[in-house]
This record gives structure tokens, sequence and C-alpha cells, in this order.
């Protein structure tokens, strides 16, 4: 009889034992199902954080590529200012030679034509001296 009822306790005992594993591994399943769509909704969100960032870090790129062109355009522009303002106060200089120079030329004129006319003059004088000493004597 003990032997009988034993062996219905450990039957009983393993009827039990797989629905227990049953419950277990159905537990175990839904903890690791959950596991895995938090690991998926967390990897989700850290790819769309990841997207985020590379966005933003791209955005801070192309704005910093836009001032150091127009710092570029700058520079270039100031460059060409500052050759044309040279340029020009070359140039002026030059003018300012080629004036003074033609108005060196022109008072070299003036003052030949001034010594010829008083040279006429004297010469002139001259004669007309000579002339009247002609006709005294």
């Amino acid at each position: 009889l003990q032997t009988q009822y034993r062996g219905y306790l450990i039957r009983k005992h393993y009827e039990f034992i797989p629905k227990y594993i049953v419950v277990i591994q159905k537990l175990y399943r839904g903890m690791k199902a959950k596991k895995e769509s938090e690991r998926r909704k967390n990897d989700k969100l850290r790819e769309e954080s990841c997207i985020k960032i590379q966005t933003q870090l791209r955005r801070v790129a192309a704005k910093k590529e836009i001032k150091c062109r127009q710092y570029d355009q700058c520079q270039k522009e100031l460059r060409e200012k500052s050759c044309i303002k040279i340029q020009a106060q070359s140039r002026r200089r030059a003018a300012e030679k080629e004036i003074r120079k033609l108005i060196q030329e022109k008072a070299c004129v003036k003052i030949q034509a001034q010594f010829r006319i008083s040279s006429a003059k004297r010469t002139m004088e001259q004669r007309q001296i000579e002339l009247i000493q002609e006709k005294a004597c």
C-alpha cells in the first residue's frame, strides 16, 4: 500500500511538474519578449537620437562652411578694394607728376617766351639806338 501511495504521490508530483515547467517557460518567454521589445524600442530611440545628433552636426558644419565662404568672400572683396585703392593712388600720383611736368614745361615755355621778348626788346632798342646814332652822324 505504501509503495502504491508513494507511486501515486510521485506521479501526482510529476503531473504538476510539466504544468509548472510550462508556466515557468511561459513567464520566461514573456520576460524575454518584453526585454526584446524594450531593446528594440531603445534601439529605435537610440537610432533616432543618433540621426538627430548627426543632423545637428551637419547643420553646424554647414553653417561653419557658409561662414568660411562668406569670410573668404569678404577677404577677397577687401583685397580687391585694397588693390583698387592702391591702383587709384598710384594713378593719382602719376597724374600729379605729369601735371607738375606740364606745369614746369609751361613755366619754362613762358620763361623762354619772356626771355625772348626781353632779348628781342633789347636788340630792338640797341638797333634803334644804332639807327639814331647813324642818323645823327
